[in-house]
C-alpha cells in the first residue's frame, strides 16, 4: 500500500509539470531539449516514501522470521524434551523390572566319581522377584541356627603317631551345612574315615565311611548355602558333585582357594589355633585320586570301604574319633 501511494504521488507530480508546460512554454534555446520528468519535489517524495516502505517491509520480515523460527522450533524442542523425559522414565522402569544374570562358571572338577569338589552351574536369568524370594529363603535357613561350636578330631597320622586338631564351626556362615556336619559328627559317621584325597597345596578330603552299608544311610543331599566367607587356608567346606548335592564329604583348604567361592562352595568353619600344623602332617604321598592320579578311587571306596583302602593304600592317615567338644 505504501509503494502504491508513492507511485500515485509521483504520477500527480508529473501531471502538474505537464500542465505548467502547456501554460508556460519554455524559452527558446539553442540547447537540445531535455526529456520531461518529475519535479524535484516529486522525486524527493518518492524517495522518502520508498525509504518508509523499505523500513516497514524490513520490520515485517523480521517479525515474520522471529515468529516463524520461534514457532517452528518451540514445538520440536518441546517434543525432544518430552522424549528425553519418557526415555529416563522407561530406563528407570526397566532397571526396576530387570533381571539379575549369573555367568556360567568353569567346570572346575576337583575329585573323582562320587561327591567331589566340583560345580557345573549354567548361566540363568533370575527375576528380581525370585532374587527377593531367595533372600527370604536364606533368612529362613539361618533362623534358629545355633552359635559357634567346636569339633575335635583325633587323627592317626602314621602308624606310630596320633594328634588332634579342632574345627571351629560357624553356623552363621552356612547354617544348613553346619547342621549337617554336627549331625554326622554326633552319629559317629566320621570315626575311622580315611583322608583318601590329599593334594599338596590344595585340599585334604574325607567323608566316605569305611562301611558301605553306613554310607547308604546318608545319601540324602542337603540344599546349598550361600557363600558368606572365602575358601581360605584352614577353612572347612562340604564337597559337592553339583548343585544342592552335599552329603557327607568334606575338605580343608591347604591354601587360599578363593576361586571356589564363585563356584558356590560355602565354608562352614575353620581349623582353630595352630591346628593346621597337624593338618599339614596328614599323609599325602598317594596324591590325587583316580582317575586323575594314583590315589584311591572313590567309587571303589563306596563299594568296598576300608577293606579296599587298607589293602591298597595302607599308609593313609585317618580319623580315630570326631566329637563335638
Amino acid at each position: 500500500a505504501v509503494v502504491v501511494l508513492g507511485v500515485k504521488k509521483a504520477s500527480e507530480g508529473e501531471e502538474a509539470m505537464r500542465q505548467r508546460s502547456r501554460t508556460s512554454p519554455a524559452p527558446k534555446s539553442t540547447a537540445p531539449a531535455r526529456s520531461s520528468g518529475p519535479s524535484r519535489a516529486g522525486a524527493a517524495a518518492v524517495v522518502v516514501l520508498g525509504v518508509v516502505a523499505c523500513v516497514c517491509l524490513g520490520f515485517s520480515a523480521m517479525a515474520w522470521k522471529n515468529g516463524g523460527v520461534q514457532g517452528s522450533m518451540a514445538k520440536p524442542a518441546g517434543r525432544i524434551s518430552t522424549k528425553i523425559s519418557a526415555a529416563k522414565a522407561f530406563a528407570s522402569a526397566a532397571k526396576a523390572e530387570g533381571t539379575v544374570a549369573t555367568r556360567a562358571s568353569k567346570s572346575d572338577k576337583l575329585g573323582g566319581d562320587s561327591p567331589v569338589v566340583s560345580r557345573r552351574d549354567v548361566a540363568v536369568g533370575v527375576p528380581v522377584g525370585a532374587g527377593l524370594a531367595a533372600v527370604a529363603g536364606k533368612a529362613k535357613a539361618e533362623e534358629g541356627s545355633g552359635g559357634v561350636f567346636n569339633v575335635e578330631f583325633e587323627v592317626q597320622l602314621t602308624a606310630d603317631k596320633t594328634d588332634k586338631f579342632v574345627i571351629e564351626v560357624h553356623p552363621e556362615w552356612a547354617p544348613l551345612g553346619a547342621e549337617q556336619f554336627k549331625k554326622l559328627v554326633t552319629d559317629g559317621f566320621y570315626n575311622d574315615c580315611r583322608f583318601f584325597r590329599v593334594v599338596e597345596g590344595f585340599v585334604v578330603q574325607w567323608g566316605i565311611n569305611g562301611d558301605p552299608d553306613v554310607n547308604k544311610k546318608y545319601k540324602k543331599p542337603i540344599q546349598d548355602d550361600p557363600v558368606k566367607t572365602s575358601n581360605k587356608r584352614g577353612t572347612l567346606t562340604f564337597a559337592t558333585s553339583g548343585k544342592n548335592s552335599r552329603t557327607t564329604q568334606l575338605f580343608i583348604n591347604f591354601g587360599d582357594n578363593t576361586f571356589l567361592d564363585r563356584l558356590g562352595f560355602s565354608p562352614i568353619g575353620k581349623v582353630a589355633g595352630d591346628g593346621m600344623k597337624v593338618v599339614d602332617s596328614i599323609y599325602d604321598r598317594y596324591g590325587e585320586g583316580a582317575p586323575n592320579g594314583s590315589g584311591p578311587d572313590q567309587g571303589r571306596i563306596q563299594r568296598s570301604g576300608n577293606a579296599y583302602l587298607e589293602k591298597n593304600y595302607p599308609k593313609l592317615s585317618y580319623i580315630k574319633t570326631a566329637k563335638v567338644a
